[in-house]
């Protein structure tokens, strides 16, 4: 869900979309548990009793190709994380991607600059910062790579036809020790982890061509606010994918942005707080998607008059205005489908001059 453009990360009970991101993450832990053992290898690290659980699966063609195990401490970043994927079958990320994973979960940048080697699914992707490593696997010295990167290392070795991939902190400490996993059920049971918040002033200091400190006495300025962290978010995405890095998280400051969007929208509009949400939900929702999909978009002037028409539609429901159809087809439109939507705008975006 991180980096979702619709703030899936941050919804609260009582939010339409909570139950729907609950389910999301029931189905995961379903699907986990339900797993049986393949025909296949898999491997977990050994701990010498420590805590280690299924940390997941994957699935190509309705065949089980992915295989994950998690141990050691609770928080993502503190995690022990060993990943089995057949080979040929599974996504194997190269171990830049897999150590750039790392640094995202602990909220920092991948310091190797430029794109990443692409996934693979026949071989093993490049490795060109790789050096060799020793890796026990059921006490066999096994022959194997490692990357490091400033306290984190990835870890791969092949063996019967397995790609096992393992990152965490120090792993060049001594041998990685691996064990293969002859039943399940003793990593069925997921340690509960606790959600972190912290209260704090919201952080106006946002580093983006979009991002600027809010002048509160002008019109909508929390609107504007949210609309350009959404740009943002939207362009940084976009790159994170043209180069194969993972998704920035959202900025800390979005959920709060987003409340003040949708207090100064429940004013403006006469709205009550659930039908102002749904509407700052929507209006974001828009922005996101023609910042990915509408060519016109890349065009600055015409970009800023679709902002202003969005920004007055929602706070307003002015008819008047010409790009009023489209965004009336972005409310109306049914099981999220966006082809109509983005035809309007297309056509609204034509007539401009």
């Amino acid at each position: 869900m991180r980096g979702d453009p619709l703030g899936m990360d941050y919804v609260e009970p009582g939010d339409p979309r909570w139950a729907e991101l609950m389910r999301r993450r029931a189905e995961q832990q379903a699907s986990e548990a339900a797993v049986e053992l393949p025909s296949w290898p898999v491997y977990a690290p050994n701990l010498s009793g420590q805590p280690c659980w299924l940390g997941g699966i994957g699935r190509r063609n309705g065949q089980l190709v992915t295989v994950g195990f998690s141990a050691g401490g609770l928080r993502k970043e503190q995690e022990l994380v060993v990943t089995n994927d057949l080979l040929p079958g599974g996504t194997i990320s190269s171990l830049d991607r897999v150590l750039a994973n790392r640094f995202s979960a602990a909220g920092r940048d991948y310091p190797v600059p430029g794109e990443l080697p692409s996934s693979t699914f026949q071989a093993l992707p490049e490795a060109p910062r790789a050096q060799a490593v020793v890796v026990l696997i059921d006490g066999v010295a096994t022959s194997g790579l490692v990357q490091y990167e400033a306290e984190f290392s990835a870890v791969r070795v092949v063996k019967d036809d397995v790609v096992i991939t393992a990152t965490g902190r120090g792993l060049d400490s001594g041998y990685l020790e691996l064990v293969r996993v002859r039943d399940l059920a003793p990593y069925r049971a997921r340690p509960l982890t606790a959600r972190q918040t912290a209260s704090r002033p919201l952080n106006w200091q946002l580093d983006s061509e979009w991002h600027r400190p809010p002048d509160r006495s002008q019109p909508l300025w929390a609107h504007r606010a949210l609309i350009a962290m959404t740009m943002a978010s939207t362009e940084q995405h976009r790159v994170a994918l043209a180069l194969n890095r993972p998704q920035q998280r959202l900025d800390p400051d979005w959920r709060l942005c987003w409340a003040a969007a949708t207090a100064q929208q429940a004013e403006l509009a006469g709205q009550d707080h659930k039908v102002a949400k749904q509407a700052v939900t929507d209006m974001v929702s828009l922005i996101s998607t023609l910042g990915g999909q509408a060519g016109w978009w890349s065009r600055p002037g015409l970009r800023q008059r679709a902002v202003n028409q969005i920004l007055w539609f929602t706070a307003t429901g002015d008819q008047t205005l010409s790009s009023a159809p489209a965004q009336r087809a972005w409310a109306l439109r049914a099981d999220r489908h966006q082809d109509a939507t983005l035809e309007a705008w297309e056509s609204w975006a034509a007539q401009q001059h």
